[in-house]
Formats: C-alpha cells, structure tokens, sequence
C-alpha cells in the first residue's frame, strides 16, 4: 500500500512540465480557440460553458485511453488514424461553412436567431454545444500530439502508483480551467463590443480560417497514411 500510494522523486518536476506543455498547446492558434472566438459572437456565455464541459469530457476520455494503454492499440492502426484524421477534417470544415454561410445570408440572420432562440428548448441548445465541444476536442491534431505522445511518453518513463491517475486529472481540470477563463474573457465588455460590431465579419474571417485548418487536416492525414 505504502509503494502504491508514494510519489516518483520528479514528481513535481513533471507537475510543472505538463502543466507549462499544456497550456501552451492549448493556447496557441487552432480550431478549438477559433472556434471559441467563433461562438463568443452570436451565443451567450451558458452555451460556451456547454461547450467547454464537452472539451473536459473528451479530455478525461482521451487521458483515460492513454493509461489504459487503448490509445497505443489506436495509434498503431494506420486505418484508424486516418479515419479519425479525416472524419476531423471535415467536421471542421462543416464548421467552418456554416460560418460562411451565416455572413452571406447575414441580412436574415439576426431575425432568425431571434426566433429560434425564444422557440427552441434550452436543452436542446444545450446538448448541440456540449457536442461540439466534444468532438473538436476528440478530433483536436493538437490534442492528439499532447495526449498520445508527450502525455503517453510521460506516462512510460517508469510512472507508477498514483502519480498517472494524478497527471491524467490533472490534464482534465487544466482543459476546464483553460477554457472557462477563455470563455469568461469573451464575456467582458471589451470583446462583446468588438464581437457586437464587426459580427459579420468576424463570422467570415473565423469561417475561412477553420476551412483552412480542415483542409490542411485532410491533406495531411491523407499524406501521413493513404
């Protein structure tokens, strides 16, 4: 029990190791914070939390495969990759149509969002953003590169014990925390002015960018694996 429950001598190394790899991922330019940015102009904050709650799921899925060992059966299966690869790559650029779409029919979109939202259930709103956030997550080539090889390579450097379990909770509560802050940022005056503004815009710019990002998933993927 005592073996079980000890802590490996670079524990707290590897605390801050993960911690400063992480965030820095999470931050840096991507579908997910663009996507964020994307959302921030048209829904309230209660829809961006949903979205963050679906992003702390997968994150718990994807840390809970990597201990398990699941995820190295996954990443040596070539098929699955690009599968996983692909399915990603057009999501977001379903995404990212959508946006574009919203811009070129922006003269009828603002009384249509009125009426859906007096009109649609706020469950069911509700569980829209917490799948979206899920699967950008999940399909997240950033999340992917963090969780299945630096968090998985941390993991195989002799961690035993408690210490995965710990690390793997660690990653989970810092993705919630992550993103609250971001979504609270987006809430303040200075960004809802902006946002309120130059909405349209905004929506074609974030659409084109998450186009972009897709179509370079694909291309990749097919390159990695076809």
């Amino acid at each position: 029990m005592g073996n079980t429950m000890s802590l490996p001598p670079d524990f707290w190394h590897n605390v801050l190791y993960l911690a400063g790899i992480h965030w820095a991922i999470m931050l840096s330019p991507g579908p997910l914070i663009l996507y964020m940015l994307d959302v921030a102009i048209h829904q309230p904050l209660r829809n961006r939390m949903m979205i963050v709650c679906g992003v702390s799921l997968a994150s718990l899925v994807n840390v809970t495969l990597v201990i398990g060992g699941i995820a190295v059966i996954i990443v040596n299966i070539p098929q699955a990759q690009m599968i996983i690869g692909l399915f990603g790559g057009l999501y977001l650029g379903y995404l990212g149509i959508s946006s574009i779409w919203i811009f070129i029919n922006r003269k009828t979109h603002s009384a249509k969002v009125a009426t859906q939202t007096a009109n649609a259930p706020k469950s069911k709103r509700a569980w829209k953003w917490f799948v979206n956030g899920y699967l950008l997550n999940t399909l997240n080539p950033k999340t992917a590169v963090f969780q299945l090889s630096i968090f998985a390579q941390l993991l195989s450097g002799g961690v035993t014990g408690v210490a995965p379990y710990f690390f793997g909770g660690q990653v989970v509560l810092q993705s919630f925390a992550c993103w609250t802050l971001v979504s609270l940022l987006l809430s303040t005056p200075a960004f809802t002015k902006v946002f309120h503004k130059y909405q349209y815009v905004l929506k074609l710019v974030f659409g084109v960018l998450l186009v972009a990002f897709a179509m370079q998933m694909v291309v990749d993927t097919i390159h990695t694996y076809a």
